[in-house]
């Protein structure tokens, strides 16, 4: 049985001082168990299938090594979904999964995105409220020249739950990669993506939403690989943080020799509704090119005085206010989603 004391993962590309316990972060509870059922509803132009493993190979993920030899390991199938140029009769694709967890799971999917094509997918992850429960998702995506796959991660688990949830892929010429993340559950999650931006005119788009109450812990590490000219990447987070919850963001945009013209954005704003939560944030920008542009900003802390006096004079009560402007965060990222009956359902 594997030592959880070094099950490293989320480690940052450029360490900071031990001292601060940031560098990676250490998982608890690591899963043993096979992979999981999942209700496929697929819709247009789109392949699936499973094979005994990984054929996006030789990519880097969030999470790190660790997790990649975890699910190679555990003698899985690939469940693999492939998106087309959609023809004149045909929708863009769709493919909505469901995952319902009810014992410990690793899992491992395939995500490929053909030139010219637009393909969405999105995960539903739910599990009994009362199990402890822990579960790994490794991910790998490609997108092809001119493509666009956006991929929606929706967590519902319980609050017993240990996740994992790891992301790498390659964007290629001209392509996009939209990441929408939402966080409404487990006890403890680790995510990490790390996208290679390879192509010239390659473009990530990730935006995650997160509400963390009671004990729950969040630990992110998100990588935006500029390698392709005039690539671009947008990161962005929204949280609230209650009671003694606690989250570390992790969150680096690297500009290699050659990126030239690539510009790199990052953006968090966190909701602290309590003073004993914990947040840790590490904003970091890596260059050798001198033409880029990195920019990164951080709105953390409680409600603006002014704001709140305002509201209070319009005869809400502090924690009437809070409770909205906490919802307002969560929605703004469901309103991002671009499938109406997930949307309708998470309203």
């Amino acid at each position: 049985k594997m030592d959880t004391n070094i099950f490293k993962v989320n480690r940052i590309p450029s360490l900071t001082w031990n001292w601060l316990h940031m560098n990676d972060a250490s998982v608890e509870r690591v899963p043993q168990g096979t992979d999981t059922d999942v209700l496929q509803d697929i819709q247009g132009n789109v392949e699936s299938g499973e094979e005994d493993g990984f054929s996006i190979t030789g990519i880097r993920t969030g999470m790190g090594d660790n997790v990649t030899t975890l699910v190679e390991n555990s003698g899985i199938k690939i469940k693999k979904l492939r998106g087309f140029e959609m023809t004149e009769k045909e929708h863009n694709g769709i493919a909505r999964l469901t995952f319902d967890f009810t014992e410990d799971s690793i899992n491992g999917f395939e995500l490929v995105a053909e030139e010219q094509s637009d393909f969405t997918v999105i995960m539903n992850y739910n599990g009994p409220r009362d199990q402890e429960i822990s579960a790994c998702i490794q991910t790998r995506y490609q997108v092809k020249k001119g493509a666009r796959l956006t991929l929606v991660q929706i967590n519902k688990l319980g609050e017993n739950f240990s996740f994992m949830n790891d992301l790498g892929g390659i964007v290629e010429e001209g392509g996009t990669f939209q990441l929408i993340q939402l966080i409404l559950g487990a006890k403890n999650n680790y995510y990490g993506n790390f996208t290679s931006l390879s192509g010239e005119k390659s473009h990530l788009i990730s935006d995650m939403g997160y509400l963390l109450t009671e004990d729950s812990k969040l630990d992110i590490n998100t990588v935006a690989d500029h390698t392709g000219k005039k690539t671009l990447s947008d990161i962005n987070v929204y949280g609230v943080l209650r009671d003694n919850s606690e989250k570390t963001f992790r969150g680096t945009i690297d500009f290699h020799r050659g990126c030239s013209g690539a510009k790199g954005n990052e953006l968090e704003n966190v909701l602290l509704m309590d003073d004993d939560v914990i947040n840790r944030t590490i904003p970091v920008i890596l260059c050798d090119e001198e033409d880029v542009e990195g920019n990164h900003g951080a709105s953390i802390g409680k409600i603006d005085e002014d704001l709140l006096f305002y509201m209070q004079s319009r005869g809400m009560d502090e924690k009437a206010i809070y409770e909205m402007i906490a919802k307002a965060r969560v929605d703004s990222i469901i309103n991002l989603i671009p499938d109406e009956e997930t949307k309708a359902s998470l309203m």
